[in-house]
């Protein structure tokens, strides 16, 4: 009796080991897929803001009757990479973007699979001044924006953040008021003009980047490539009490921005009274 129970115990523990074996050999991920997206003109990386909020990467396995999707970040710098993946074909597709979408690709993945997206970003940010003015307490930057939708421009903007991947969505430090809302189309050689005053920053290194947003549907903000200052914090007498109504300097218009009460504005800067065409 037993020799009999031990026999089924044995049997038993055998089969239990044998099932461990046959879990333990299932298919582990085996490959994987990077790339970056590219500018096609300039050959530059089209830069991403970071995580959810910058362009994502959709992708498919083919060879199943029942499919599903899998999203992937483009990491700040344009590039990408998902190591958990198995060899096989799959479709590989851009989604909600700042660069022009190009149609859906299969993309046989084996071992490390390098797939670049080579395409035109729906405009760029060119920098022409970024600095910091001392004297005035403020940053200074002068841009212009290249266009290659016909979409209007929707808005640009000035970031400020201690964190070298400063963005829309990290802009911590700064103004947060240097968006501007443009809701036109624009030409290359028009030049924007955005001054940030410093009243909420430190004596230390910032990033500061700028960047433009286009009205085409879902687009993300293309990016200048971020730019480290270091700010010196000092004490202005204070001129005069009103209104800072516009950070543009060629708008025909005024816009009412923010009350400021201890820094010195230049005439562009400083508008007091009413504004002009009103009551």
């Amino acid at each position: 009796m037993k020799k009999s129970i031990f026999k089924t115990i044995s049997l038993s523990l055998l089969a239990t080991l044998i099932c461990g074996c046959e879990i333990d050999n299932y298919k582990q991920p085996d490959a994987s897929l990077f790339g970056k997206v590219i500018d096609k003109e300039t050959g530059e990386a089209i830069l991403q803001d970071i995580g959810g909020e910058g362009s994502q990467l959709e992708y498919i396995e083919q060879g199943f009757a029942t499919t599903s999707s899998r999203y992937l970040n483009f990491k700040t710098d344009g590039t990408f990479c998902e190591k958990n993946m198995f060899k096989g074909q799959y479709e590989i597709k851009a989604n909600r973007t700042n660069f022009h979408v190009l149609p859906s690709t299969l993309v046989d993945v084996n071992g490390d699979t390098e797939f670049n997206i080579v395409t035109l970003p729906y405009c760029r940010v060119k920098v022409k001044e970024l600095t910091f003015q001392e004297e005035k307490q403020r940053v200074l930057a002068r841009f212009s924006v290249d266009r290659t939708t016909n979409d209007n421009l929707k808005k640009v903007g000035l970031f400020c953040d201690q964190n070298k991947n400063v963005s829309a969505s990290i802009n911590n430090d700064g103004d947060r008021s240097c968006i501007i809302d443009v809701n036109r189309a624009v030409t290359s050689e028009e030049e924007f003009t955005i001054k940030m005053p410093l009243t909420a920053l430190d004596s230390a290194s910032y990033w500061f980047r700028l960047g433009a947003l286009t009205s085409v549907s879902e687009a993300k903000w293309n990016y200048s490539d971020a730019v480290q200052l270091n700010i010196i914090k000092k004490e202005v007498p204070q001129k005069e009490i009103g209104i800072r109504w516009d950070l543009f300097d060629h708008f025909e218009y005024w816009v009412p921005h923010k009350t400021v009460g201890t820094f010195v504005w230049d005439d562009k800067d400083f508008k007091s009274g009413m504004q002009p065409g009103k009551p």
